[in-house]
């Protein structure tokens, strides 16, 4: 009898086990289904592992030399020059392939500066200069945030000393410019037009809609649409009014802010003739960008473009950073002057993090 009894006891203990496990393993996949791209965590991991793989080979046939942050201030020094010129010629590259393609379709594209380096507590030059020339170059309208942005102090437009993305403030005064500006293109129309087009526009989770998984340390709510964009709604076809397309990085994704403070969503609400869409990424630079319009962004029909350069847009194109943010998981092998210039830095004895 008390053995009977006793089992009893043990299979309830094991069934309650049992439940508490599958609850936990239940409650894991919806998480992974809320707040990851990918259908199926196998699929996630084998990328994962793929990648690491290929990173770790690349790293190899480098001699086991790292690329850290320090390195960067060399990239504007002596030591720096070649592998900085070719970052620009790539970038200018990647550039003007993304504005010949616009050009075809009487897109207006329009490149929007925002200073970073000028206010965020750092040795390294700005690269406004090298953006505005390329911008008059490839006879693009080019506005710079720099002045209007300094007549307040840094901790008043951004949100230093915990981050140094823009508040809610900054991204009003970037909206009030750029809902100027577009109020003389409010009649501008472009010839695209697509009878099939693919069900993600952007690269955010579809239908996320809860805290921002990796910021624990300021929390707030990612809300995208079922289109993969940083928007309240979805997008309807055909258009009924102009649409306005943000490409850029994490300050056309607004981290830290809810959707609705974020200078896109500011500019949609503020442009009564236009529909505006965020299709900014953390962490993207140019080679993203076009890659993310030829694919997917473009088939909103955008009438108008507007990019959003960084200080550190051609930083991002250093083999290292480029990986991480890979719109496909691929990974590349550095450059000879990417090579060149980490053999330089190592021999002086720097540049370790």
């Amino acid at each position: 009898m008390k053995y009977s009894k006793f089992k009893t006891i043990l299979f309830s203990i094991s069934a309650i086990g049992l439940f508490f496990v599958l609850m936990e393993v239940s409650l894991r996949g919806i998480y992974y289904q809320k707040s990851e791209s990918e259908p199926l965590c196998a699929m996630k991991v084998y990328k994962k592992l793929r990648k690491g793989h290929f990173q770790r080979l690349a790293q190899r046939r480098m001699e086991g030399m790292n690329f850290g942050k320090d390195h960067l201030r060399f990239l504007y020094s002596e030591v720096g020059k070649d592998l900085l010129a070719e970052l620009q010629a790539r970038y200018e590259g990647e550039f003007k392939k993304l504005r010949d393609e616009l050009a075809r379709e009487n897109v207006h594209l329009v490149m929007l500066y925002l200073p970073h380096y000028a206010y965020w507590n750092t040795h390294m030059p700005d690269s406004r200069d090298f953006f505005k020339s390329l911008a008059e170059r490839s006879g693009v309208d080019f506005i710079d945030m720099t002045d209007e942005l300094f007549l307040y102090e840094p901790e008043e437009f951004s949100l230093l000393p915990e981050e140094r993305y823009f508040s809610a403030f900054g991204n009003q005064l970037v909206a009030g410019r750029l809902s100027k500006y577009l109020q003389n293109f409010s009649s501008h129309r472009s010839t695209l037009k697509f009878d099939k087009r693919p069900a993600l526009f952007g690269d955010e989770k579809p239908g996320f809609n809860d805290i921002h998984p990796w910021d624990d340390h300021m929390p707030y709510i990612l809300e995208a649409n079922s289109q993969g964009l940083r928007m309240d709604y979805d997008l309807s076809f055909p258009k009924t009014q102009q649409r306005v397309l943000l490409l850029g990085d994490a300050y056309t994704y607004g981290p830290y802010l809810e959707n609705f403070e974020t200078f896109p969503a500011i500019l949609d609400r503020r442009l009564e003739h236009a529909e505006v869409i965020n299709a900014g990424y953390g962490g993207y630079t140019i080679s993203h960008e076009s890659s993310l319009y030829f694919e997917r962004a473009k088939y909103v029909e955008p009438d108008i473009v507007i990019l959003q350069v960084l200080d550190n847009d051609l930083e991002g194109l250093v083999y290292i950073h480029e990986n991480q943010y890979d719109r496909h998981g691929n990974v590349r092998e550095p450059t000879s002057a990417e090579a060149s210039f980490i053999k330089k830095v190592h021999a002086l004895g720097r540049g370790r993090e």
